[in-house]
């Protein structure tokens, strides 16, 4: 299969490399689509070395989208049979640990023990820039046949997204300010919305604002004072509930 190979820091090479098989537990899908993460620029930048990767070569990507094309005997098992569409989320905990019994898997206590069954995929565990990709049936969900893989490529990012508004608890009719105009701001924008909320405010600057605005949130640019200030006006001096800074977007990698 063709691969995007990182081989060291700021260097990769798209080129052909074995196809996976799957495990008992897993499924080789067909890599459909796949979204670039922040820490994916990282991971090829070389800001992690020895952790994400653990060494070169290595396969990044943990934003995908596909169609099982083949399964082992327990996923069988469990319904995924060639042609299950699928999303792939990053992490796999090892299913024994406190935390993840309590399903905070991705903070699994045996974070990078291979052996004992976690996986990271994309980070330390090959990942899905490639054709194809295996990964165990706990990080993979299955996906309606209406929805489009580009839209199913960002459910790992939308998780979080909705986490983070969970975390905030808003209710119906709540005002809500997120702050941050990329990709995860304009998520986290929109779960509030899906919850209830009455009015989002969008924090940020530049394109990514033009583009908030665009989708129907009101905007304040931080370029133009104090953005505080400036949601307080718009709120009648409220103070907004916002993204709690600790489900942020490397929220999805255990740090």
């Amino acid at each position: 299969m063709l691969a995007l190979v990182l081989t060291a820091p700021h260097e990769f090479v798209v080129k052909e490399v074995p196809s996976p098989s799957p495990r008992p537990n897993e499924v080789l899908c067909r890599v459909r689509a796949i979204a670039i993460c922040g820490t994916d620029v990282e991971i090829i930048e070389g800001s992690f070395k020895g952790r994400w990767p653990k060494a070169y070569p290595f396969i990044p990507g943990h934003e995908w989208s596909g169609e099982v094309v083949e399964a082992g005997e327990i996923a069988r098992e469990f319904g995924f049979v060639p042609g299950t569409r699928v999303a792939g989320t990053s992490h796999s905990g090892c299913g024994y640990c406190r935390m993840c019994r309590i399903g905070r898997y991705n903070l699994c206590l045996n974070y990078g023990r291979e052996d004992l069954g976690h996986r990271q995929y994309g980070h330390y565990t090959q990942g899905a820039y490639a054709e194809f990709v295996t990964q165990t049936i706990k990080s993979v969900f299955r996906i309606p046949d209406a929805m489009p893989f580009d839209v199913a490529a960002l459910c790992d990012t939308a998780s979080i997204a909705l986490h983070s508004v969970k975390r905030a608890h808003i209710d119906p009719g709540d005002t809500v300010a997120s702050v941050g105009s990329g990709g995860m701001g304009l998520l986290v924008g929109m779960c509030a919305k899906a919850l209830g909320a009455a009015r989002v405010l969008v924090v940020g600057g530049g394109k990514r604002l033009e583009r908030a605005g665009a989708l129907g949130f009101e905007t304040v640019d931080y370029h133009g004072g104090d953005p505080v200030a400036r949601v307080r006006e718009l709120t009648g001096g409220l103070a907004p509930r916002s993204r709690p800074r600790s489900t942020s977007r490397r929220s999805c990698s255990r740090r």
